[in-house]
């Protein structure tokens, strides 16, 4: 007798994302203002501003497109995860070390088979949300 699957599957959270995005951008800026107060010759700060900027701009781009690209997150009872991408397909993911999961909020770094790794926030409410009560016990069981 086949057994009945157990997972969980949760819908990405836009609020959580855009503060993601919106923190990544504040911190960008607060790094530029970091290295141009340096007491360095101004070609070095320029470099290290020009540094930055890229670097955070590069992260940015692969957190947005993975945003625009992956909508629901679906762990099963051995671990798994897949990702449902815009299009509604499934697609095998990694859980990266450094993921965290509390009562009501997570944070799962996730690495689709495909591409770079991203963070996904998520939250929910184990009295009010079958979906984060199976996570919740997924988690505890398994990836922990």
């Amino acid at each position: 007798m086949p057994s009945t699957p157990y997972y969980s599957e949760l819908q990405s959270d836009p609020r959580l994302r855009r503060v993601v995005v919106a923190s990544g951008v504040a911190f960008a800026v607060l790094g530029e203002l970091v290295i141009f107060s340096l007491d360095l010759g101004l070609e070095w700060r320029l470099a290290g501003a020009l540094l930055w900027a890229l670097s955070a701009a590069r992260e940015l781009y692969v957190i947005t497109d993975r945003y625009k690209r992956f909508r629901r997150v679906r762990i099963d009872a051995t671990g798994e995860v897949t990702l449902q991408d815009s299009d509604g397909e499934w697609c095998s993911a990694k859980l990266l070390s450094g993921s965290i999961v509390l009562a009501r909020f997570a944070w799962l770094r996730l690495a689709p088979e495909q591409g770079l790794s991203y963070p996904e926030p998520l939250r929910g409410d184990a009295s009010e949300n079958e979906a984060w009560r199976r996570f919740q016990v997924i988690w505890r069981h398994q990836v922990t």
